[in-house]
């Protein structure tokens, strides 16, 4: 089974990228563009900027009708490359946490470089979490093997290519709305290949059964396996295999989070077979600090330094798909807490909101508000740099936020909330 699974991510791969030496010079990539309704070569060779305009791609391609070209047709298109060089960032981490370079394997360290070529490696209760230079977050869990196909950037132009291999274990990615229609965001595993275009997703794989999956919370995933793509929108999600990519499976709603002395419990939730939870030090899960997985929906978490967590509970079906998350934030006061509340104290809510590395040039802007249509704002800041911001002093309550990097339409930005709970 391994090894057909490994045949079918060579397939996968020729043909995604099919004789990129012969069809173009070093200096170019070959994209694949499959037709759509109203295409024609006019169009694509001025949206791609392809040198030598239309007639290249007709001979590349061998269309005969420059105007009319089937829907799903799989063209080539000669794509100017990127320049390696572009760099990711550990932006936090936690337990075994390992950078592989070449041959050799080193504890990461924070804001360490991450280059094309590298590889990451996590072991339990471990995770890796990098900025990339576009502003992306993506996130390496436990017990996982990820490979930095691709990272390169062409500023001039807006473009990026940043491509993964998982070869074993989870990816989770709030991948930062492509403004270039060249740029290419893109995961692979042995049996499928997941291309993105801004959205909040997971990919998992799993090398013993050779079955992956996908999860979609928000945007939209191609999913491409041996018989074709398979488009998953958000709040669903898809299995894939050797044979290939199932239809869109809907992923369980959000369950009710609540806290319950020294746990978090979640309301019974109909095709709940089990449940996984995670704690972190801020609102976009970037410093995780623990995950919790098992049959009963409640979760208990070890003995944690006093101070501002949030938690969220997701419910997995029989399928092994993770759901929806519920999040909610909490002030943890422990035995330390005649010191560590001194920054910040024992009645009062002090959140964390990581800022994207693109973002932080200026222009950046955090957005909360207490309903979605933004009418009863309680926060609003442009301009924000930095690696962080503490929002301190909101009341009990829910809220939603944003975080609007600069030069990105804030009408495509996703609403995430949560639950601010009182002290305990």
């Amino acid at each position: 089974m391994k090894g057909r699974a490994a045949a079918v991510g060579l397939l996968l791969t020729a043909l995604l990228m099919p004789a990129v030496a012969a069809a173009a010079p070093a200096d170019y990539d070959i994209r694949i563009h499959r037709a759509k309704e109203g295409d024609n070569l006019f169009d694509l060779a001025a949206r791609y900027r392809v040198a030598g305009g239309w007639p290249r791609l007709q001979k590349m391609n061998n269309v005969r009708d420059v105007y009319r070209i089937p829907v799903g047709t799989a063209l080539r298109i000669p794509v100017r490359a990127s320049v390696p060089g572009a760099v990711a960032a550990v932006s936090a981490f936690r337990g075994e946490a390992l950078l592989v370079r070449g041959k050799v394997e080193t504890p990461v360290t924070l804001a360490a470089k991450v280059i094309e070529g590298d590889g990451l490696r996590t072991g339990a209760n471990s995770f890796i979490s990098l900025a990339l230079a576009d502003g992306s977050q993506v996130t390496v869990p436990s017990n996982s093997r990820l490979k930095v196909a691709r990272l390169r950037r062409d500023p001039r132009r807006n473009i990026v290519d940043q491509q993964f291999v998982l070869d074993e274990g989870d990816f989770e990615a709030r991948a930062a709305p492509v403004r270039a229609r060249a740029s290419r965001f893109q995961v692979r595993t042995p049996v499928a290949v997941a291309a993105v275009r801004g959205t909040d997703f997971r990919i998992g794989f799993d090398s013993a059964s050779s079955g992956g999956k996908a999860e979609v919370m928000d945007g939209a995933v191609g999913v491409t396996g041996r018989a074709g793509e398979v488009r998953i929108p958000a709040t669903f999600g898809t299995l894939a295999s050797p044979k290939g990519v199932v239809p869109p499976i809907p992923l369980l709603p959000a369950p009710a989070l609540s806290r319950a002395g020294d746990r978090f419990v979640t309301a019974a939730l109909a095709g709940a077979k089990a449940w996984q939870f995670d704690v972190a030090r801020d609102a976009a899960f970037v410093d995780r600090v623990e995950r919790v997985e098992g049959e009963k929906p409640e979760a208990r978490f070890a003995a944690l330094p006093s101070g501002d967590y949030f938690v969220r509970a997701s419910a997995i079906d029989d399928k092994g798909l993770v759901g929806l998350p519920a999040v909610v934030a909490v002030k943890l006061l422990g035995e330390d807490a005649v010191t560590a509340v001194s920054a910040c104290p024992a009645a009062v809510s002090c959140l964390q909101f990581r800022l994207p590395v693109a973002a932080r040039a200026g222009g950046n802007r955090l957005v909360i508000a207490r309903d979605v249509e933004r009418k009863d704002v309680v926060f609003d800041r442009a301009g924000l740099d930095g690696d962080a911001l503490t929002v301190v002093g909101l009341a009990p309550g829910r809220y939603v936020w944003w975080l609007f990097p600069a030069g990105v339409d804030e009408a495509t930005a996703h609403p995430q909330v949560f639950d601010l709970l009182g002290a305990r």
